[in-house]
């Protein structure tokens, strides 16, 4: 799965950012079959683990907003081409990451839950970073962040079990987010060292942001858990708990490439899981052809 050809390079403080053989960093504008046919507990008939991705969809409008102004707002600093052709496909990519996950909010908040509340709670707490710290911190923490949703995404598509007790509506838009998340997982980063962003920096703001991930989803997690109608199961919390924290867990299976962050000479590329992508745009080749064509008409 891992290896491939790489090829380009682009001279950055000193070092090789490596981009493998045929990714390329694309919009893709999809349609999904979202109704409001979706049960509420829409993965394997868990409260918990449905909630745990309802809360990971209502962060992910401001907080990709966020990624976005942070990385483009350094636009203007990049000389190389390629990155700068990366970053504008980087926010078309974030943006319709955005518009499709709040088609699924729209959903669930008519399930009963306060979406509109929680994004509230994270674009205020994402207003005080912009206050309180620099564009550079920004940006190391959307790097940061970035690796984590890469790390979740790459984790998807080389094991697909984690899905596949997804409600068929929904597996397709979740595992569309994970291709792209992998797709981009460099830009941020790439950007991060072009302006001259230090290693001591990325570090320290690596664990700020995985305090802050943690923190804000299994929140929202917990209060979309007690506006529940159903109410919460032990049986399902420890079923949702092996499904995060397991021995072939969610997170448990991050912390390889999680620690990997921290290794100096670290490149998200150095991970090339660019195979998962191909596969993925293999099997849904008709599928990506006609959704585009479709949203294009």
């Amino acid at each position: 799965m891992y290896g491939g050809v790489v090829h380009g390079s682009i001279m950055m403080m000193g070092a090789l950012t490596r981009i493998p053989d045929g990714v390329r960093v694309k919009l893709r504008r999809m349609r999904f079959g979202m109704d409001d046919e979706v049960p509420s507990h829409w993965v394997d008939d868990s409260q918990f683990i449905s909630h745990f991705f309802n809360a990971l969809s209502a962060i992910f409008p401001e907080g990709e907003k966020f990624f976005i102004d942070s990385v483009r707002f350094f636009e203007g600093e990049i000389s190389d081409a390629e990155l700068r052709g990366q970053i504008r496909e980087f926010a078309r990519q974030e943006g319709h990451h955005t518009y499709q996950h709040r088609l699924f909010n729209e959903i669930i908040t008519r399930q009963g839950l306060p979406v509109a509340v929680y994004e509230q709670f994270v674009r205020e707490l994402l207003d005080h970073g912009r206050q309180q710290r620099s564009e550079k911190f920004q940006l190391a923490m959307t790097a940061c962040l970035e690796h984590l949703t890469a790390l979740m995404g790459g984790l998807v598509l080389e094991h697909p079990e984690l899905l596949e007790g997804m409600d068929p509506k929904l597996r397709p838009l979740w595992a569309w987010h994970a291709v792209e998340e992998t797709e981009h997982k460099a830009v941020a980063f790439d950007v991060y060292r072009a302006v001259g962003g230090s290693y001591a920096m990325r570090a320290y703001v690596m664990l700020q942001a995985t305090m802050l991930f943690f923190s804000v989803v299994h929140r929202i997690q917990l209060d979309m858990m007690r506006r529940d109608s159903e109410r919460v199961r032990a049986r399902d919390v420890l079923k949702g708990l092996d499904y995060l924290w397991g021995r072939a867990g969610f997170f448990r299976r991050m912390v390889p490439g999680y620690l990997r962050w921290y290794k100096p000479s670290f490149h998200p590329w150095d991970d090339d899981n660019s195979s998962v992508i191909e596969h993925w745009k293999r099997e849904n080749a008709r599928y990506i052809e006609s959704a585009t064509e479709e949203a294009a008409a």
